[in-house]
Order: structure tokens, then C-alpha cells, then sequence
């Protein structure tokens, strides 16, 4: 009975599975200095920020490995609930996007 009633009081606090298949881009643009940014993230943990293609291309190619931040996952998830610019970087098979020039 115990093990249930600590189940219930966590359940609000467990983590949402990571809701795409790969890796996804989220724009963010300032419109006071023109600059766009892409930040990529994977199973809730942030990998990287790009400005252009080029730099893209070099996280697509590079192994990370993910580092989990819980105030990363909230500001997220708060960004996403806001319908955010998610760019998807995976491929149909859910592999990272290879394609040199172009964001999938």
C-alpha cells in the first residue's frame, strides 16, 4: 500500500518520454539583432547551438554523448507547450539527416 501511495505522489514529477524519433532543431530568432539560432537537442538534453548550415552539418556527423539536465528538460518543455519551431534533423528511418546543404 505504501509503494502505491509513493507511486500516485510521484507520477507528477516522472519524465515524459522524448517524443520524436531523433534529433530536432528549435529556432529561435532576436529580432533586435537580426541573428538566427538553431538549437539541437536529443532525448531532452541539449547538444549544441548553430548559426548556419555548416555548423549543423558538423553536430549531424558528430557522436555526443547526452548529458541530461533537469533545468534543460523544464525550459523545454515549457518551449514546446508554446507550438515552437521544431525542425526535425532525422532522416524517415530516424537516423540523422545527411544531406549537406539542406536541414530535413
Amino acid at each position: 500500500m505504501h509503494y502505491l501511495r509513493l507511486k500516485q505522489a510521484l507520477a507528477s514529477s516522472r519524465l515524459r518520454t522524448w517524443p520524436y524519433p531523433g534529433r530536432i532543431g528549435v529556432r529561435e530568432h532576436d529580432g533586435q539583432s537580426g541573428r538566427t539560432h538553431l538549437h539541437i537537442f536529443d532525448s531532452w538534453c541539449h547538444i549544441a547551438t548553430v548559426e548556419d548550415e555548416g555548423e549543423l552539418e558538423d553536430v549531424l556527423e558528430a557522436r555526443v554523448e547526452l548529458t541530461f539536465d533537469l533545468d534543460t528538460y523544464k525550459l523545454l518543455q515549457k518551449h514546446l507547450k508554446k507550438n515552437a519551431s521544431i525542425i526535425p534533423l532525422y532522416g524517415q528511418t530516424g537516423e540523422p539527416c545527411q544531406k549537406t546543404g539542406t536541414i530535413c
